[in-house]
């Protein structure tokens, strides 16, 4: 009886390492069911879908078995992760005191629509560069805070430094986390995320702006998000008057309150 391919047997490693399922995998790749487990190669169409929707796996460990099984995206500007020992991150983090210099990591400036995009688009793309111990190993992207739906809290002109999740890390995640998701259909949104009760599944997208009407609590099943990118970090060139914030919630949750009086009058006429 004929095995199944070497690189098959990776791809079922990474998948137990992260608790996918193959019913997972073959949801999300659009790959044919029973692939994995027939004793013969594998398609360049399987191949580049599994790389596609799994982009934290290191390509050299797929094919070549060299290695971590996954990859180090991060992108100082001194040295790239690939020429820096495994701990120096981790030995700049630790001996960096505040008081002297510390090497500068560069993260690339997208527009929010990059969220669905390959990573191969970001290189020689613009970088903000933070101290080299603030971002953790994994793949960073800035984006600049152009949709509406999270003001007052994200303001125009500011910036969020997101980064990508693991499917396992998904579990984690609850309302105070800001996130970008990107939708099967390639929507990205900036909202935060509520995990639905478990016999659910999936989240409720909640925006901050008071404007309910414009952006009302959204809900999507895990199946329907391709990628979730978690705001670590917010940049934001001024700072929003928290009176005039409470001020302008106030008025319209007196707008809300007098139209329901009015649409409930409407229904119950008041008694004489």
């Amino acid at each position: 009886m004929r095995e199944i391919s070497v690189i098959k047997g990776r791809i079922l490693q990474y998948l137990e390492s992260k608790g996918i399922t193959k019913y997972t995998f073959y949801k999300v790749t659009g790959v044919a069911n029973g692939i994995l487990s027939q004793p013969n190669g594998i398609s360049e169409d399987t191949l580049q879908r599994f790389l596609r929707n799994y982009e934290d796996v290191n390509g050299d460990w797929l094919l070549r078995g060299e290695g971590p099984m996954l990859r180090t995206w991060l992108h100082p500007t001194y040295k790239t992760a690939d020429e820096t020992d495994p701990d120096q991150l981790r030995d700049v983090r630790a001996s960096y005191n505040g008081a002297g210099t510390c090497p500068a990591a560069g993260i690339p400036v997208a527009d929010l629509s990059a969220a669905a995009e390959a990573q191969t688009v970001y290189s020689g793309a613009e970088t903000i560069r933070v101290p080299g111990f603030m971002p953790e190993r994994g793949f960073y992207l800035c984006f600049r805070t152009e949709d509406e739906a999270m003001r007052p809290t994200l303001q125009e002109g500011g910036y969020i430094v997101c980064r990508l999740l693991g499917e396992d890390e998904w579990a984690q995640l609850d309302e105070r986390s800001v996130c970008v998701l990107v939708t099967q259909r390639n929507e990205c949104l900036i909202r935060r995320l509520r995990p639905l009760p478990e016999n659910e599944g999936g989240f409720a997208a909640l925006a901050d702006n008071y404007d309910t009407r414009s952006y009302p609590v959204l809900r999507f099943g895990k199946e329907d998000l391709r990628r979730i990118w978690k705001a670590e970090w917010y940049m934001t060139p001024s700072l929003v008057p928290t009176a005039d914030l409470c001020n302008k919630k106030m008025l319209a949750l007196e707008e809300e309150v007098s139209s329901l009086k009015h649409r409930v009058n409407r229904l119950i006429p008041p008694e004489e």
